[in-house]
């Protein structure tokens, strides 16, 4: 719950600088919708990446689950993030905006994995050492 609340108010402090400096900024209007669009999905991927981190490198490291974080990122960011801006249906690049997008959804893409994980408690490992009588 901690990581979730940290995340929150690391998101909001990001919209809430962000979109103040949005506004001393001297910029077309192209790129002050574009930036006011990254930094909403900025926000969001730090949410999410507060809550993972906290879980995979804290909880499931502790725990001795060391390979989730690799199979995790094996999973979202090289078979299914990377793979996407590369092949949109047009058949080239998208949008710059979309393709922000799509790369910034590691993390929410993790979440309901990670949980599911939690939850079935896999991860828990006896990483003591027995020592010999």
């Amino acid at each position: 719950m901690l990581s979730v609340l940290c995340g929150a108010v690391c998101a909001g402090l990001a919209l809430i600088f962000g979109f103040a400096l949005l506004r001393v900024m001297t910029l077309s209007e192209a790129v002050r919708q574009a930036f006011g669009l990254m930094i909403v999905i900025s926000a969001f991927y730090m949410l999410s990446l507060s809550v993972n981190t906290v879980v995979i490198c804290g909880i499931f490291t502790a725990g001795g689950d060391t390979a989730f974080d690799a199979y995790s990122v094996a999973v979202t960011m090289w078979l299914m993030i990377l793979r996407r801006p590369a092949l949109p249906p047009s058949g080239g690049t998208g949008p710059p905006m979309a393709v922000y997008l799509i790369l910034s959804m590691d993390e929410v893409i993790k979440i309901p994995w990670v949980y599911a994980h939690c939850r079935k408690h896999r991860w828990l490992r006896n990483i003591t050492r027995e020592d010999a009588a």
